[in-house]
């Protein structure tokens, strides 16, 4: 079973190579316009100078991510309000929520997430002291995976470190239960019998030596019989006497 194991785990550590490499290739193909993709500066929905506002009009089931130039500001200073006059909250960046890089090599970080329940207007306030770009996360997410050399970076990426990891796991398995399996493994080797490696083996090799379990019965034998024939010959002697 451990050496099965073994098996597949090289086959899956191959596997997992070809996917890494296929990934490889598809960030070769990457090129200037499929960048543009990720560049908040490019494919925003709104664009906002300090102390300004913009009216938008915003999908349900939407993912709408705001983001700024990091620097001394560190709060989100802004505000989403929809038609009713009511704010939208949204939420915080979490740990997932990873910078953004244009093209130009500029970081963007991510202030704040709005995810829409219903269609509507809102009016977007930048109330912060740099700029503020709003993205279609949805919209975008759905525009990488419709470029090939995106798709073929994360099937490879993402399938070559679960393939991976699962060869180690399993390699990991294979060689505790092959190791098991040897100790308790009873084998010939050179004619000799080996009962456990892990216990002292004595070898003899000449069959001469080798002690015979019936020798004390014959000795004993042999010895009863000695006696029974003395006392044979003791009568056998008397009776001649008379």
């Amino acid at each position: 079973m451990g050496s099965r194991l073994l098996q597949i785990a090289k086959w899956l550590t191959l596997a997992s190579f070809l996917l890494l490499l296929i990934g490889a290739i598809g960030i070769a193909l990457i090129d200037d316009d499929s960048l543009n993709i990720l560049d908040p500066s490019v494919t925003n929905m709104a664009e906002l100078s300090p102390d300004s506002s913009k009216s938008i009009s915003l999908e349900n089931r939407g993912i709408y991510v705001a983001l700024r130039i990091p620097g001394e500001e560190t709060e989100s200073n802004l505000r989403l309000i929809d038609s009713l006059g009511e704010e939208e909250r949204g939420r915080t960046a979490n740990w997932y929520d990873f910078p953004r890089t244009g093209t130009d090599g500029t970081i963007y970080d991510t202030v704040r997430v709005f995810e829409i329940n219903n269609d509507g207007d809102f009016i977007l306030y930048n109330e912060g002291n740099n700029t503020l770009w709003l993205v279609d996360e949805t919209s975008n997410q759905a525009d990488i995976l419709g470029e090939f050399s995106f798709l073929i970076v994360s099937l490879g990426c993402c399938l070559g470190i679960i393939t991976g990891i699962l060869a180690l796991l399993l390699a990991l398995i294979g060689w505790r239960r092959r190791s098991k399996e040897t100790n308790v493994k009873i084998g010939i080797v050179s004619d000799i019998l080996i009962e456990n490696q892990n216990t002292k083996i004595k070898i003899i090799k000449s069959e001469g030596k080798i002690p015979d379990p019936f020798i004390d019965n014959r000795k004993n034998t042999e010895s009863d019989t000695v006696k029974n024939n003395e006392k044979d010959n003791f009568w056998q002697d008397w009776d001649n006497q008379e």
